[in-house]
């Protein structure tokens, strides 16, 4: 019987990860953070992304992982089956720098630049977003991982052919892994083995 388990904690750290927007209603603006934007003051547009990608803190925290397998051997068979549990935490993100208020806003179609840009009046009408972004614009949830469990069970046969100068072993194996909710792949593989011994 072979178990084995594996807990660890990742701690915060600094990463640009590219926000999603929201409307005034919470709900995401689909491609947002593609629209052209402008800056109060500047007269050039630009991908709402090239400002949408700020440095964040992200804490990952905690992740456990444990395997518990049976392995039975006899003659020259070998069987695995065994059963993998993987849990991992939902990521915190927080803003690292403070967000530029009466700065950015979705540009409204046909936007003359050869004017500054006010992003309290030259915002894009009908998106549900009447002023400059704010950091309650920013999506949040489109950022972070959230928290995963997934089950994997496995099973394996070989067989070794000892009579052989070299003795050679051949090994197939199958494994499906299934999840809670959609916050991960459900996922199945088949695998095969070979291996010589000299």
């Amino acid at each position: 019987m072979l178990v084995n388990a594996d807990l660890r904690y990742l701690i915060k750290n600094t990463q640009r990860r590219t926000f999603s927007l929201k409307d005034d209603e919470g709900n995401r603006i689909n491609f947002g953070q593609y629209y052209l934007g402008g800056k109060t003051g500047e007269q050039s547009l630009f991908p709402l992304a090239n400002v949408l990608t700020p440095n964040i803190y992200v804490t990952p925290g905690l992740t456990f992982e444990a395997i518990a397998a049976l392995a039975f051997n006899t003659k020259n068979f070998t069987l695995d089956i065994g059963y993998n549990i993987f849990a991992k935490d939902g990521e915190r993100i927080t803003l690292k720098d403070s967000w530029e208020k009466n700065t950015y806003a979705i540009a409204t179609p046909g936007f003359n630049t050869t004017v500054d840009f006010n992003a309290d009046s030259d915002f894009q009408p009908g998106i549900d977003i009447d002023h400059a972004l704010r950091v309650s614009n920013l999506d949040f949830d489109a950022l972070r991982t959230p928290c995963q469990i997934t089950h994997k069970i496995y099973g394996g046969l070989g067989y070794t052919f000892n009579e052989c100068k070299y003795p050679v072993l051949l090994g197939l194996g199958s494994s499906y892994e299934f999840v809670n909710g959609n916050t991960a792949l459900e996922n199945w593989a088949i695998w095969g083995k070979l291996g010589i011994s000299f």
